[in-house]
């Protein structure tokens, strides 16, 4: 199965949506960095082949991504991901490390998996 992800987070001064920085994933698997953002104005979009789910950190863009599709709390999107494909709740993503400590400051924009996730 493939899957996309994008995260954004809004800037509480300016209202202003933004990528997030590759320092926030550096280093971290994706549970750790899902358990980051709780209580937080991020949102996530999370393509699994055909189906799109929002992960959001606070109640209030649980609700307005609602109307675009099917939206969760951070804290249940890890449900979600281990019911889909197990081993990625785990999986660093590679490189990112090396990605932030050369181009500081820089975003991420999406991250793609393709093939078998299922373990």
């Amino acid at each position: 199965m493939d899957i996309r992800f994008s995260v954004k987070k809004r800037n509480p001064d300016t209202g202003e949506w933004t990528f997030v920085d590759v320092n926030d994933l550096a280093g971290k698997n994706l549970q750790t960095w899902l358990e980051a953002y709780v209580g937080k104005e991020v949102v996530a979009e999370f393509v699994f082949g055909e189906e799109k789910f929002f992960f959001t950190g606070t109640e209030r863009w649980k609700g307005r991504m609602a109307r675009k599709g099917k939206a969760v709390m951070f804290e249940e999107a890890a449900k979600i991901l281990q019911e889909r494909c197990p081993d990625l709740l785990n999986e660093v993503i590679p490189k990112v490390d090396t990605v932030a400590g050369i181009f500081e400051g820089c975003t991420l924009q999406e991250i793609n998996f393709s093939g078998d996730r299922n373990g």
